[in-house]
């Protein structure tokens, strides 16, 4: 029984071996191969589980082949089908998850005061039980900042920054348990009044999950919100409380 590749772990019971991508029982190692009477059956048994990661969709394919001393080599038939002598097969159900991430943290000594620099840190991790393939990632940034530069270097058009497997492979096809790490810097405009809220969020799309993901961030315990800084930092409140007779 040649097993197809995608399956990993894989066991014969009944004193089967496997060898090189195939299992194989006979007389020496399953007597009960040795004579087999009229209307009797012996049961064999392959276990195995599917590799992770794997495509969706993917379909995989085993048949077995009994020969014997003296007559014609059977092929095996799936029984859940009508056809005759066809080959057992699944289709793999796969998914892709992400996590998008995106932190700021200001540059200098003055909070994110104006004409000072911010740092955006986005990281994308991959999870599930698929790589994901084909992520493109978009940032628009918002009004009252300025793009100063990214790493790895986005495709730049305006406010509107984007990589794909050109500007950072590792978006081409990336497996579950790994990560990217994009990193941009901008500026902050001049003319920013202080206590303007400057909100940002990416956008990241893909060949192996539906529709966009949005990045959340992790620095707030809302879910799917956008990375926010206040110009000029956030204020120092200080609450004084007194009694009087």
């Amino acid at each position: 029984d040649p097993f197809p590749d995608g399956l990993v772990q894989v066991a014969a019971n009944n004193g089967g071996t496997i060898s090189e991508g195939v299992a194989l029982w006979n007389a020496q190692t399953t007597p009960a191969l040795t004579s087999l009477a009229a209307g009797a059956s012996v049961e064999l048994e392959l276990t195995a589980r599917i590799a992770n990661p794997m495509e969706d969709r993917r379909e995989l394919i085993n048949q077995a082949r009994l020969s014997a001393t003296d007559a014609v080599a059977v092929d095996s038939d799936d029984p859940n089908t009508q056809l005759a002598d066809d080959p057992t097969s699944i289709t793999v159900r796969s998914q892709t998850t992400l996590v998008v991430e995106k932190s700021d943290e200001s540059i200098g000594d003055a909070d994110y005061a104006p004409g000072t620099q911010v740092r955006y840190r986005i990281r994308i991790g991959a999870g599930g039980t698929q790589r994901a393939r084909g992520l493109v990632v978009t940032d628009v940034l918002p009004d009252g900042v300025t793009f100063v530069s990214s790493e790895p270097a986005a495709q730049a058009n305006g406010q509107t920054l984007t990589w794909s497997a050109t500007q950072a492979p590792g978006l081409g096809n990336l497996s579950p348990g790994n990560e990217e790490s994009l990193t941009i810097t901008v500026r902050i405009d001049e003319r920013a009044l202080s206590g303007a809220v400057i909100a940002n969020q990416v956008r990241v799309a893909g060949e192996t999950h539906n529709g966009d993901i949005l990045s959340n961030d992790p620095d707030t315990v809302e879910v799917d919100d956008p990375t926010v800084f206040i110009v000029g930092g956030n204020p120092d409140i200080t609450v004084v409380k007194t009694v009087e007779e």
